[in-house]
Formats: structure tokens, C-alpha cells, sequence
């Protein structure tokens, strides 16, 4: 009668009211199994609903509850202050789970880190308000809002030797090496190689999100398929090849986890403990975590539960709904506001819409090709003197010497300024070391108003 008489939507036509069907009893309930030594499998029946969870290696599983408080369920045996959430943290937004330490992100940005071991310690000051985190072993990495990764912690094997003076659209930790996903989908390791899990495969490009176990390493691509490398001592490497689409994956110790688009859950590699063991009649999942192995047990595995419609940004509408009425500017099947609510993908404005979708669609300028709108980038700390919303750099790297947004003849006067000087402070268009007249040539070509 509700959907008759209009008071009710039911966008997806399923005969279910869109509200009924996006609260679903099993949305945000956690389930675990494999390792549960330290209790680390067992879910408190208190627990309630939850946003977020993150995976350990000494025994314990962390979770953001709907209420945006932090919980560790199990004791971390190694150093069990990790399981003593710090009184004063607050609400929280992200966490993630080392192996004897956690690093949660409130949600005014502030980053808090405890737990013990040469990862518990505070970030570096320049760290706050990052838009993805991530732990290894015993160091953290963090990803900041003008797109450039921090990391600190342990740095026995060069982990925390990363650039960071580059672009960065993704992260991952392992037990002693760090992964960072480049403009394009490249990826590229530091640290622990004994294996080859810090050398990617050749070729590997359009690289989404990556992570890293014990000594391999796992990553997805914009096509949703699965790459792994190092080692493969128990098969961690060995992707299933009926493997169907895949939304996101994760590294244990010595297993790996992947979430398909249906929301099913598969692991393959270490099931000493159980941790690859799927519950046949498991409910389709939004969120996945794989915890560590040591040496001679296994890991564990923990799942968050969606309901039968999703509704990641709460609004009482199917995400299915959303999506078939342009919400997925990038076509990745997933809803952009929550993409970018969830650190999936960055939206530095803060608009709800993906930085590559702004960019794309020209609603914002990039005008130096970093995939990282300008207003940004100036945000950040790029020169803008004009206060036009474009970089300087990028008026100065096509012949606009005055700021002007036209090359004219004032700038052709300035370049001649320059003509013949090795090393100018401006002319030298191309990079040569001289401005000649390839500068000069270039200059005239880009002769006009600044697109």
C-alpha cells in the first residue's frame, strides 16, 4: 500500500520499499573465522553494527562501530597494550592494523598511533588529515591531501625510503616493505625483496589498490582483476583463474582475500588455522581484512556485511539506484559520493565527485597533467600569484612569462631577455639547458589566449 499510494520509493522495482531494502538486519555485522587463539574470531554479540575493520597479526581484529568509535576485539599477545583503545581517542573515521601496533584517523584528521614495537609511535607533524593510511608490520604510511605518501616506523630494510615529492594515488604495507600506486596504475616496492615481493610484474599498469603480506604482495586493477607476487610458499600467489570481477583485495600473513563485485569472498594460500575457509552460507560482503600468520599457524579473515541493497551513503536510496542515474562518473561500479567518503579514490575538494571525474569532465583545471586539480595543488602550497586558479608553473612552461593567461608580445620580449643564457631563470621551454630558439619557436606556437 505504501508503494502504491507513493508514500514508499522503490526505485529498484523489486516490490520491497527502498528504505526496507537498504536496512537490511545484516548491514555493517561483522564476521570472522580461521586463527582465534587469542580470540581474535570471536565477534561480541554486543558488538553492533559496523563502518570499517582492519586485521592484525598477534591476535586481535579492529573495527570502527557505527557510533565511530574504535574497538580491537582479542588480545595482542606480543604487546597486548594494542588492545587498549586510548580513552581520549574519539570518533574516527579510517583505521588500520599492524602487527603489534593500530593507527586510526579522527575524524578532524587527526592521526593517533598506539600499541607497541617500533610501529607505535606518533607520525610525523606534516601528517594530518591524510586520505589513506595503511600499516605494515611495524611501519605506517599515510597518503596526504596534496598527494604525496609519509612513512615512519621501522625502517630495518628501507621500507620508509619512499619519495616523497611525487604523486601518489595509492598504498600498502607488509611485513617489511612498502607499495606505492603512481599516475597511471604503476607500481613500484621498497624495502624487503628476499622473495621479490617489492619487484612488481613487469608491465603491471592501472593499479587501483595494493597490499602486502608476509613476503608477497597483492594488488587490483581498474579492470578488476588480480595480480600477486613473491612468495608463494603456500600459494598466496596462486590467483584462481575463475576468479570474476573484483572490487578489492587484501594480504595476510601468507593468504590473500579478495571481495567480488557480488559482494562473495574468496582466500586462497595458508589455512593452517581455517582462515581460507569461506562459510558456504556467508551473506554478500562490503568490506574484507585478512589478519597475519606466523610461522607455523595460520591467519584469520574478517568480513563486513552489507545488506541485500546497499546504501553506502546512508541517503534511504540503492546504491543500484543511484548508479544507474550517473552517480559513477568513472564507471568502476561504485557510488562516487562513497567512493570518496571511504578514501577508495581521492576528492581533494571535498565535492563528492572523484578528482578524475572533476578533471575529466573540465569542472576542474589540471593544467600539470598530475592528476590533481589545481585549486588543490594551490591549496597545497603551489604558487598562484595572479589568483586566477591556475599553477604559475604552468603558465610559465608555455611562454606566459607575465602571468597574463595570453602568450603575447611582452612575453616573446622577456624570452629575448633570456636568448642565449645557459640555465635562465625563465626561457628555457624545453628543458635544454639554453634558451634558444626551440624556446622561441615553442613560444610562438603557443601564441594566444591560454586555453
Amino acid at each position: 500500500c505504501d508503494l502504491a499510494s507513493g508514500f514508499a520509493q522503490d526505485c529498484n522495482g523489486n516490490g520491497i520499499p527502498d528504505s526496507c531494502d537498504v536496512a537490511g538486519l545484516s548491514n555493517g555485522v561483522i564476521i570472522a573465522w580461521g586463527r582465534n587463539d587469542f580470540g581474535q574470531s570471536t565477534v561480541p554479540t554486543t558488538l553492533g553494527k559496523c563502518l570499517a575493520i582492519d586485521a592484525g597479526l598477534w591476535g586481535t581484529t579492529v573495527v570502527i562501530r557505527e557510533n565511530r568509535l574504535v574497538q580491537v576485539i582479542g588480545i595482542n599477545w606480543y604487546h597486548p597494550e594494542t588492545s587498549v583503545v586510548p580513552s581520549d581517542l574519539g570518533q574516527c573515521r579510517a583505521i588500520a592494523h599492524g602487527a603489534s601496533h593500530i593507527m586510526a584517523v579522527r575524524v578532524d584528521g587527526i592521526v593517533r598511533v598506539w600499541g607497541g614495537g617500533p610501529g607505535g609511535v606518533a607520525p610525523p607533524p606534516s601528517v594530518i588529515s591524510p586520505t589513506r593510511i595503511a600499516c605494515g608490520s611495524y611501519h605506517n604510511l599515510a597518503l596526504l591531501g596534496d598527494g604525496t605518501a609519509r612513512a615512519w616506523g621501522l625502517n630495518d630494510h628501507g621500507q620508509l625510503d619512499i619519495p616523497t615529492d611525487q604523486q601518489v594515488i595509492a598504498l600498502g604495507g607488509g611485513q617489511g616493505h612498502t607499495l606505492l600506486v603512481f599516475p597511471g596504475g604503476t607500481v613500484q616496492g621498497y624495502g624487503w625483496n628476499d622473495a621479490g615481493q617489492s619487484t612488481p610484474p613487469t608491465g603491471l599498469t592501472n593499479v587501483t589498490k595494493v597490499d602486502g603480506g608476509f613476503r608477497h604482495s597483492i594488488a587490483l586493477r581498474i579492470d578488476g582483476t588480480v595480480h600477486c607476487w613473491g612468495s608463494n610458499s603456500h600459494g598466496q600467489c596462486d590467483v584462481p583463474s575463475t576468479l570474476g570481477p573484483v572490487t578489492d583485495v587484501n594480504a595476510g600473513g601468507k593468504h590473500s582475500v579478495a571481495l567480488l563485485a557480488n559482494g562473495r569472498v574468496v582466500c586462497w594460500g595458508f589455512n593452517a588455522s581455517g582462515a581460507c575457509d569461506v562459510p558456504p552460507t556467508l551473506l554478500p560482503c562490503a568490506a574484507i581484512a585478512a589478519g597475519g600468520d606466523d610461522y607455523f599457524m595460520g591467519g584469520h579473515t574478517v568480513v563486513l556485511l552489507r545488506s541485500a541493497a546497499s546504501d553506502c551513503n546512508t541517503n534511504g536510496i540503492p546504491d543500484s539506484c543511484e548508479l544507474a542515474n550517473g552517480g559513477d562518473c568513472n564507471n568502476n561500479g561504485l557510488l562516487d559520493a562513497c567512493e570518496t567518503f571511504d578514501q577508495t579514490t581521492p576528492d581533494c575538494n571535498n565535492n563528492g565527485v572523484p578528482d578524475s571525474c572533476d578533471i575529466e569532465s573540465r569542472f576542474a583545471r589540471d593544467c600539470d597533467l598530475n592528476n590533481v586539480p589545481d585549486s588543490c595543488d594551490i591549496a597545497a602550497g603551489a604558487l598562484d600569484e595572479n589568483s586566477d586558479g591556475r599553477i604559475d608553473a604552468c603558465n610559465y612552461a608555455v611562454g606566459d612569462f607575465d602571468l597574463s593567461n595570453e602568450v603575447d608580445s611582452s612575453d616573446l620580449s622577456f624570452l629575448l631577455l633570456f636568448f642565449g643564457e645557459e640555465n635562465p631563470p625563465f626561457g628555457d621551454l624545453d628543458g635544454s639547458g639554453v634558451c634558444d630558439s626551440a624556446d622561441l619557436s615553442y613560444c610562438l606556437l603557443n601564441f594566444g589566449p591560454l586555453e
